[in-house]
């Protein structure tokens, strides 16, 4: 059934979202340099391991109050199509943030091709948690964000430092 509700929310995000992961006036940043973060954003740099060779497809961005993700987010912050991200090649994002209110783990995921459809597939797709984030008190500024090949219980934050 979770699988089910993660699958149609991120079919409505897909249909809905129609950034490119370039430059853009709402902070996308791609190859562009640092987005600046605004009130009501929700800002990372996010990278990928020098390993990665994948053809990037999407980033999904979604918070929830706790982790592992199951089911819809509770806040969808964004998706971006087939965005400018490669090994060596970081991207830069500042999304809205959905009008969150209060403290949310921040899950980000990169679809490859080959990889998951509404789920990031184990051993294909990247992704990385964060420790609870406090949203609604301005910008969310995450810095830099490594993302991790996918495996079946996900990256621990806790091992990553958080966020």
């Amino acid at each position: 059934m979770n699988r089910f509700l993660v699958g149609i929310t991120l079919v409505f995000a897909l249909a809905c979202g129609d950034d490119d992961g370039t430059s853009t006036p709402d902070g996308m940043g791609g190859d562009a340099g640092p987005a600046a973060c605004g009130e009501g954003q929700v800002c990372a740099t996010l990278t990928v391991p020098e390993s990665f060779d994948g053809t990037p497809r999407e980033v999904f961005v979604g918070l929830y109050s706790s982790l592992p993700p199951a089911g819809p987010p509770e806040v969808f912050v964004g998706n971006v199509a087939s965005p400018a991200i490669a090994a060596g090649m970081p991207m830069t994002m500042a999304l809205d943030d959905g009008g969150a209110s209060g403290d949310y783990h921040v899950f980000i995921a990169l679809y490859v091709e080959g990889g998951g459809m509404f789920n990031p597939e184990p051993g294909i797709d990247y992704m990385a948690t964060t420790a609870p984030v406090t949203f609604g008190a301005g910008p969310v500024e995450l810095g830099e964000v490594a993302l991790e090949l996918a495996d079946v219980g996900g990256p621990d934050p806790q091992e990553r430092g958080g966020a």
